[in-house]
């Protein structure tokens, strides 16, 4: 074997072009190897700049599986940043997750929302860190982004299953006395005046035990969508239990409001539901109102209306009570 000094410079020119080629030869591997293993993972995988827009080095094919973007869109073009698919109101979220993460040198992991090429919301799960070099310099940020619609939705749908009826799909007991206390809360640091209505259907029993159970439904799910058509989108709704419901009314600066709410819930019910063509069926309501008094807490609350729709039922039903105005302390004992 001739050393370097007997090589010709042709055979030395021969030798280094042999072993470039080789090289090229072995990234071209590497690469498709990379892709290919890209191409398995069943996300984004990216490289960007660490600023505010995060500019793509890199992103694999996968993006146009969720987000409809060809991967040129980010790289050829450069006519999108991984921000810009960031829904809105997620965008100074992230942000500022990002930066926290590479100020401590942490990897992080995101849940947000981005938009793709239609505008449709997807929920999607990313997992990134940055890299740094031998000065501790951010050279780049490298991490992948799944996308979590399905397990969002259903996650969305379980929460939404324990904390509304599953009949009349108002809120439940839960929802309904989380809201409660929060608005309670408010009221004791602001003064904020609130009230409850317990609304009870009269004589609900007997169309069940004529009608059926099957018509009782129909009767609750029309009663439940009167009560909501009939207030103000920030007051609360929710059935209690059978034929009982409860509103939460914020906001109500004096009795007067409360009772106008009243008349207006009893006019709604009143009308007649129709249960099929030719049969209607009317119902009546008895309601209980108990503004809120300084010291009240929830249960309190709940105990007052209650005594007041009851004192109602006695004066024939089909009327309201409201618990302080009118004499009806002595129903609780």
């Amino acid at each position: 074997m001739k050393s370097d000094k007997e090589k010709t410079k042709k055979e030395l020119i021969e030798e280094l072009h042999s072993l470039r080629q080789r090289s090229e030869s072995t990234i071209r591997n590497s690469e498709k190897q990379f892709r290919i293993l890209v191409s398995n993972i069943p996300g984004i995988v990216y490289r960007c700049e660490y600023n505010n827009s995060r500019s793509v080095l890199y992103i694999s094919e996968t993006i146009k599986s969720i987000a409809g973007y060809a991967d040129s869109t980010f790289i050829q073009d450069k006519s999108k940043t991984l921000t810009d698919i960031i829904h809105p109101d997620d965008r100074d979220i992230v942000t500022k997750a990002i930066t926290e993460s590479i100020k401590h040198k942490k990897p992080f992991i995101l849940e947000y929302r981005i938009l793709d090429i239609d505008s449709n919301i997807h929920w999607v799960y990313e997992k990134g860190q940055g890299i740094y070099n031998e000065k501790n310099d951010i050279l780049w940020i490298d991490g992948a982004i799944f996308d979590i619609t399905d397990r969002k939705s259903a996650d969305q749908k379980i929460q939404h299953l324990a904390t509304h009826d599953t009949l009349t799909n108002l809120p439940n007991r839960t929802l309904f006395f989380d809201r409660l206390n929060h608005s309670l809360s408010k009221a004791r640091r602001t003064k904020w005046p609130l009230s409850i209505l317990f609304i009870d259907l009269d004589n609900f029993k007997t169309i069940n035990e004529t009608l059926g159970h099957e018509v009782g439904d129909m009767v609750l799910r029309g009663i439940s969508e009167r009560l909501k058509d009939s207030l103000r989108e920030s007051d609360t709704v929710a059935r209690l239990s059978g034929n009982e419901f409860i509103i939460l009314l914020e906001n109500t600066n004096d009795n007067q409001f409360t009772r106008l709410v009243a008349e207006k819930l009893r006019y709604a019910l009143s009308r007649p539901i129709k249960i099929k063509p030719g049969h209607d069926i009317s119902v009546t309501a008895s309601i209980g109102i108990s503004p809120y008094y300084e010291g009240d807490d929830a249960d309190t609350l709940l105990r007052k209306a209650s005594t007041a729709m009851y004192h109602a039922k006695k004066l024939g039903k089909d009327n309201f009570q409201i618990y302080g105005v009118q004499d009806i302390t002595n129903d609780e004992n």
